[in-house]
């Protein structure tokens, strides 16, 4: 058994994003195994009955402007898409259907989904805009392309995108990204809440904590 980090995310949350970076920028120091787990935001917020940020007028001023300094604090660039937030129900359905019968290409569509959010500032809402991603990550036939794009947008994913992130829920989460960390040396887990938690993983992993940029520098603000 090998240390192992599973990342619960929605790709509309931008700090879903800055922890996705950090920990695969961890995962090349420490070597431990990363599995991604695609959920639903809104329905984390709902059965956790938390509110998004950005309808927090103090919360999303703050978020907005340390989110501007991530790419002097985290080495990350940010670009706030001009629509957002937006509805990731077809993007999220869509990773899940990846993740089950493509498992092998689900870090690069979740690389592709993230970097046209958060990197190029596109919207990924209906099924013509994720299917660009879509063909580029799996380079399947286009029948078997629409069926996933059209289970993605069926209530079938709403459902279980829906039952799995009230079984997160109840297992104490309340946004994203939520992070479970499983060390190999006891097996034991500890779970985590936010992208600033690489100390806290060095502390429970009994590893190194080398900063924000996982080189041993610290970053300037």
């Amino acid at each position: 058994m090998r240390d192992l980090v599973k990342l619960y995310f929605d790709c509309v949350s931008p700090w879903s994003y800055i922890a996705y970076n950090l920990l695969k920028r961890y995962r090349k120091v420490w070597d431990f195994d990363l599995e991604l787990e695609p959920r639903s935001l809104p329905y984390i917020m709902k059965y956790a009955q938390n509110q998004p940020p950005m309808i927090v007028p103090n919360k999303s001023a703050q978020m907005l402007k340390e989110l501007s300094l991530a790419d002097r604090m985290y080495n990350v660039q940010v670009k706030m898409p001009s629509e957002f937030p937006f509805n990731t129900f077809i993007l999220m359905g869509f990773l899940l259907k990846t993740k089950e019968l493509y498992p092998e290409n689900l870090e690069s569509a979740v690389d592709l989904s993230f970097d046209a959010i958060w990197q190029h500032g596109r919207k990924l809402e209906t099924q013509e805009q994720v299917r660009d991603i879509a063909r580029e990550c799996l380079k399947i036939n286009e029948e078997s392309l629409t069926e996933i794009l059209e289970f993605a947008a069926s209530r079938d994913a709403r459902q279980m995108l829906s039952a799995q992130s009230q079984e997160l829920v109840q297992q104490g989460a309340f946004g994203f990204p939520w992070i479970v960390a499983t060390r190999s040396l006891d097996s034991k887990s500890m779970r985590f809440f936010g992208a600033d938690r690489m100390e806290n993983l060095a502390a429970f992993f009994h590893q190194t904590y080398r900063g924000s940029l996982a080189t041993g520098e610290t970053a300037r603000l």
